[in-house]
């Protein structure tokens, strides 16, 4: 329990000194270089969305039973379905 609790005073005392060490907000601006790394995030997400968009109007959503289609296995109706239902 005594390491437990230097090691809880430790990080205090840095968490302390690092908020005495900090400097003052009017001091701490982005700046231009900040505008720039935003801004390009945004075009980045917006450029991100137009593909998505793109990709979904390719999807076909109808939905295609594979027993059904052409050329699809047969079922033979002779055999007793072995889950136990009719079909």
């Amino acid at each position: 329990m005594n390491a437990l609790s230097t090691f809880v005073a430790t990080i205090m005392d840095v968490v302390v000194l690092a908020a005495r060490q900090a400097p003052e907000p009017e001091d701490v601006k982005a700046g231009w270089l900040g505008f720039a790394v935003w801004l390009g995030l945004v075009v980045a997400v917006v450029l991100l969305c137009f593909s998505f968009v793109k990709q979904l109007r390719k999807v076909n959503f109808e939905e295609k039973d594979p027993d059904a289609a052409e050329g699809g296995p047969e079922r033979d109706t002779d055999t007793p379905n072995p889950h136990g239902s009719a079909g």
